[in-house]
């Protein structure tokens, strides 16, 4: 279905750390035993610093493909 309208996320603001935490879960899921450098861990947290920014910024009027 196309939409020209998307609806803006109302919910609990997502929470940063638990979305990094989720992150390195997975990550550490499909690597054991895997060790995380200082570069690697800024990636993640930017990463989902970016999630959590987009879900608190208004929608936008455009194409959904949904």
């Amino acid at each position: 279905m196309n939409s020209s309208r998307l609806t803006q996320y109302t919910g609990d603001p997502i929470q940063q750390i638990k979305l990094v935490s989720a992150i390195l879960f997975e990550i550490s899921n499909q690597h054991p035993g895997i060790k995380i450098s200082q570069s690697e861990l800024n990636a993640i947290t930017v990463a989902a610093n970016n999630i959590c920014a987009a879900f608190l910024t208004p929608a936008t009027e455009g194409n959904n493909n949904d």
